[in-house]
């Protein structure tokens, strides 16, 4: 089976399908196990068994959502812990051992615990452990989002907070997990055993689907990064774009170039009406026809052109900033050591050892390498012909001889509504010659902003922000007044809210289902039927 799961992640990378396929298998179980639970009840008049069975399922639910939050452990927690975190002697991927070392280290007093409870008659019911289970869980989350309040110089918050959030996520998993599996064996009726015990493991991968799915909350970017390549064809400047996104292997998406939405344009047969309605088909086929290699090999080249200049940028460029997108290839950290140091000019050197592009290419300009990556002959093939031409290479032969000037440009938008701390402004120009209006604007309401950049002092190409109101329900009020409204003074503050404000966010709704299992409970004990 492993072939056929693996098939089936990398098609859920295309087209969700696995999102589909657990609905359709999870709808066909639960109308089995209701048919069940109606056999039971109704027919055989067994109301034990039928009570009982529903009694799993409520357990099943609140195991998922436990699991759906816990599994952040080996995502978005472990990104937040490298992004956001001053660690101490140990990486962002060894911080996943914290868990299994608690489990070892608390595994044997909590068996006593629980056996010395039942001796004394003390013991918490199965319902009240999940209640409890929860609220550590929750209280682990709450310690994550309120650690910004104690963020250093660096915005980056003690590595003390990830060993106590962890204690209590591990404390409630021992709460939950391995009495939840006890359960399933001593409530289910014997004939059916086998199958309730894989309903319950349904649950968690469900549990694993909605984890991957708080995961991409967390990493929907708090700050916008856009790369342009303004090209100078002449009378008038050309806009060449694609989003940046640092913290995955292929870094550019939402890749935007003229020539190449001209012709998505005409292959999809969409008319001039129609051009913003299907906006988002058109970025799609743009970005379909850079391959995976195309995009790790242009990351690396707008790497080595920004290592190469790191003194233009506004950020200071360190083990903080973008040239550790560099090191961390070869698993370098950059201590100011000697041999840190001939690392790093290696890198302005020849980032792609032995084989770089910008070797091979250095007398052109960095546009005109980049457009040559991938194959412009498949791109032909793909084009609509106008009289035995491809309209394509009218375009390109233009962009390919243009003079071109590249910007990173940023901006991020406002947590709350009517707040006004956002901030925009540009990254990285990589030609002193050209100037711009601002470099950095911040605590900017709500607006559309026009960036400006002059040649000579003649206006020559401009860049657009838009900053929004951020979402204005109940709970982001809240989660933004216990975050202490900090002000968005730079980038690392804004990678550090977006982590902190959706753990927060799951400390707070996983503190309510708690509480609302703790009401629930003696209901759900009398559906047990004498089950501790």
């Amino acid at each position: 089976t492993v072939p056929i799961f693996g098939y089936l992640i990398i098609l859920d990378t295309q087209s969700h399908v696995l999102g589909d396929v657990l609905i359709i298998i999870g709808s066909l179980v639960f109308i089995y196990i209701l048919y069940i639970i109606y056999d039971y009840k109704i027919k055989q008049n067994d109301h034990q068994s039928g009570n009982r069975l529903i009694s799993i399922i409520i357990l099943a639910v609140f195991c998922t959502i436990f699991w759906a939050c816990f599994e952040q452990a080996g995502s978005s927690l472990t990104v937040w812990v490298d992004k956001c975190v001053n660690l101490v002697g140990m990486t962002a991927s060894q911080t996943n051992a914290i868990n299994p070392f608690y489990i070892v280290l608390l595994a044997i007093p909590f068996s006593w615990l629980w056996t010395k409870l039942g001796a004394l008659n003390r013991n918490p019911n199965t319902p009240i452990k999940f209640s409890l289970g929860l609220l550590q869980l929750a209280l682990g989350f709450v310690i994550f989002g309120l650690s910004i309040h104690f963020m250093d110089s660096d915005s980056k918050v003690p590595f003390v907070f990830v060993f106590l959030g962890y204690f209590l996520i591990t404390t409630g998993e021992l709460f939950l997990s391995p009495i939840g599996l006890s359960k399933v064996t001593q409530l289910s009726p014997k004939r059916i055993l086998a199958f309730m015990m894989g309903v319950w493991f349904l649950s968690s991968t469900f549990a694993h689907y909605i984890s991957g799915g708080i995961a991409k909350m967390t990493s929907e970017p708090y700050y916008n990064e856009t790369g342009i390549f303004f090209l100078n064809n002449g009378d008038e400047f050309e806009k060449y774009s694609f989003d940046l996104d640092f913290n995955y292997r292929n870094n550019i998406k939402n890749i935007k170039m003229p020539a190449l939405e001209k012709m998505a344009i005409k292959t999809l047969g969409i008319s001039e009406n129609e051009k913003k309605a299907k906006e988002k088909e058109i970025k799609q086929f743009c970005d379909s026809l850079f391959t995976n290699k195309d995009k790790e090999n242009i990351s690396r080249i707008i790497c080595n052109k920004i290592a190469k200049n790191e003194n233009d940028f506004i950020w200071k460029i360190n083990d903080k900033g973008l040239l550790s997108i560099a090191l961390n290839q070869k698993n370098v950290k950059v201590n100011n050591s000697e041999e840190d140091e001939k690392y790093i000019t290696k890198i302005k050197n020849s980032f792609i050892d032995g084989k770089s592009i910008l070797k091979e290419e250095k007398e052109k300009n960095i546009f005109e390498i980049i457009a040559n990556i991938f194959d412009w002959e498949f791109l032909k093939t793909k084009g609509n012909k106008k009289n035995n031409e491809n309209y394509i290479d009218r375009e390109f032969d233009l962009y390919k001889n243009a003079k071109s000037f590249f910007v990173l440009s940023y901006s991020t938008n406002e947590s709350i509504i009517e707040k006004s701390d956002a901030i925009a402004g540009i990254n990285y120009l990589s030609d002193d010659t050209y100037t711009t209006n601002w470099e950095t604007k911040t605590n900017l309401p709500p607006n559309q902003y026009i960036q400006e950049f002059y040649s000579n002092n003649k206006l020559i190409a401009s860049h657009e922000y838009h900053i929004k109101d951020g979402p204005s329900d109940i709970l982001s009020r809240i989660t933004n007044n216990l975050l202490g409204s900090p002000v968005i003074k730079d980038k690392p503050i804004a990678t550090l809210l977006q982590y902190n404000i959706i753990y927060l966010k799951i400390g707070i709704v996983t503190i309510i289902i708690s509480l609302f299992v703790m009401i629930i409970s003696p209901y759900i004990k009398k559906l047990m039927h004498g089950i501790h």
